[in-house]
């Protein structure tokens, strides 16, 4: 018999500092071997969080969620409210080895419809400008190039992506989960 699994998320709560922090850092490794971001050249960069950084998430008001599969905590995503109608999508976190199965853009899809529920007309994400792959990847998901940035304090330039809520059509991707 095949099963499939389905992927839950819930809001995460100042007790899931520790879940959320490990998600993030051992999502966010590849990409920092990848780029040489060393905590001494790129402190901020996701893959040398601390749970110190989450905890101040939290504080700034930002809301985090978690994906579990099967009672595994699998990936995150954190959601900003930078002013009235408008947010940012940040710390997209999904585990190397559950990767693939559309738990991303289950994530995704969530903070879009939180985004709705909350007003917001505009969500922007951030991605390291060389990361072609991952700019396609937002992009299939309705997000469109906003702009380009160089910035002091970061290693390589930044591209911004941003999406429309009411404009989008989302649900659970179907080829999201993994068959037994």
């Amino acid at each position: 018999m095949q099963t499939r699994k389905i992927p839950g998320i819930r809001e995460a709560a100042v007790p899931d500092i520790p879940v959320l922090n490990r998600i993030i850092r051992n999502a966010f490794r590849n990409m920092a071997e990848k780029y040489h971001l060393t905590a001494g050249c790129c402190p901020t960069h996701p893959a040398h969080s601390t749970e110190a950084d989450v905890a101040s998430g939290f504080e700034k008001g930002l809301r985090y969620f978690i994906l579990s599969i099967c009672g595994e905590d699998a990936g995150c995503v954190a959601m900003e409210l930078a002013s009235p109608g408008f947010c940012y999508l940040i710390r997209l976190a999904v585990l190397p080895q559950w990767r693939g199965h559309g738990f991303g853009t289950a994530l995704v899809n969530h903070v879009i419809q939180t985004a709705r529920e909350e007003g917001c007309r505009r969500i922007d994400a951030a991605l390291i400008r060389d990361e072609k792959a991952l700019q396609g990847w937002y992009a299939a998901r309705q997000f469109v190039f906003r702009e380009m940035k160089r910035t002091d304090h970061l290693p390589f330039d930044v591209v911004f992506v941003n999406c429309y809520p009411d404009t989008m059509v989302t649900g659970f991707n179907q080829k999201c989960g993994t068959q037994d």
